[in-house]
């Protein structure tokens, strides 16, 4: 569970949010949603450590995120990034191997059933023929299922994904987002996105940011056409028979 009381969360010298209060529970999908600006990244930076609580407490399953060691949160957390450039020299195979040594000691080897742990994600998302390919030989597609995958080698109680459809067209788009949304039963998920409909079909809760601050948060429903021409200043019609908004 993440709870944020009062929390502010710095960057650098200056403060992106403030006086969040809000919680997210073990299981289920949580959405973050607010214009460019609002602190969408800012807030899910925080959660993985990356960005600086300045004031308040962001508490996971009951201890302050600074008082976790980088190794400890790992154990808990696992954070897929918008910029996922890197390991273009790298196989698909390597990089789950990498992923699993990541919770390891130095001198640590693989287990049997850490390797069975790969060969059950290349098979869950469909990247087995993928194996020994070099990531940056991939379509958009392959590339999200398998940091995807190399995420979820940790095996995480808490999944950050941060804009993880960004890029790709809406066939990707759709079958990276069912696969995120089966994964939900068995941990948190908490992801940025900026498509609203997307954001009502998935989740099972929202968070709704705005100019730094918690602008509202609840079930999808608390997505209305005055919610959106107060947060994002667009008018929106919502059809109810498709649980829709057109634009």
């Amino acid at each position: 569970m993440i709870i944020l009381k009062d929390t502010a969360i710095r960057v650098g010298k200056k403060t992106i949010l403030s006086g969040l209060n809000c919680t997210i529970h073990d299981k289920g999908l949580t959405t973050i949603l607010g214009p460019n600006g609002s602190g969408k990244s800012t807030l899910i930076k925080a959660i993985s450590k990356i960005n600086t609580i300045s004031q308040g407490e962001l508490l996971i399953n009951g201890k302050d995120v600074r008082s976790y060691s980088v190794k400890e949160l790992a154990e808990i957390v696992a954070y897929l990034p918008q910029n996922t450039k890197g390991f273009k020299q790298t196989t698909v195979g390597e990089l789950l191997t990498c992923a699993k040594y990541q919770n390891k000691g130095l001198f640590d080897q693989l287990t049997q059933k850490d390797l069975r742990d790969i060969e059950e994600l290349l098979t869950q998302f469909n990247i087995s023929h993928l194996k020994n390919r070099y990531i940056s030989s991939l379509s958009g597609g392959e590339k999200q299922r398998v940091y995807l995958s190399f995420a979820l080698c940790q095996n995480p109680q808490i999944l950050l994904l941060d804009e993880p459809t960004t890029y790709l067209d809406i066939a990707y788009q759709k079958e990276l987002l069912d696969m995120v949304w089966s994964l939900k039963k068995d941990m948190a998920i908490v992801m940025v996105l900026h498509d609203i409909n997307q954001a009502i079909h998935y989740s099972d809760h929202i968070i709704v940011l705005k100019e730094g601050t918690l602008f509202k948060e609840g079930l999808p429903s608390i997505i209305t056409e005055d919610l959106l021409q107060q947060v994002y200043h667009i008018e929106a019609k919502y059809l109810q028979d498709e649980n829709i908004f057109v634009f």
